[in-house]
């Protein structure tokens, strides 16, 4: 059985709801959102998950979760799947999310 593709959506936007406006929630740094998705990608791989696709992004969510991949491969540990990103144009808005997973 071929292990299934997986794609993560991590559109910087979508931390910018009305709710963090009105309320003064907190909103979730750069580096944390990376984290976030390394931990996600850490699971994926313990359930046999190889591949993976991303959303780029101009806000740097990617970078920093490439280098967290690059720093465990240094450090010995084949803990991530395969990570790709999708060649597609990023506006840095929600329309990015609509482009990456269309409706059907």
């Amino acid at each position: 059985m071929q292990s299934p593709l997986v794609g993560i959506i991590a559109n910087p936007v979508s931390a910018r709801d009305i709710r963090r406006v009105v309320a003064n929630a907190s909103s979730l740094q750069i580096a944390d959102r990376a984290n976030i998705v390394l931990r996600a990608l850490a699971a994926l791989a313990a359930a046999g998950v190889t591949d993976v696709v991303m959303m780029p992004d101009m806000s740097g969510i990617c970078s920093h979760v490439m280098r967290g991949i690059e720093h465990s491969r240094r450090c010995g540990e084949a803990r991530f799947p395969r990570l790709s990103f999708l060649e597609m144009p990023v506006s840095g808005t929600v329309e990015d999310t609509l482009r990456f997973a269309p409706p059907d």
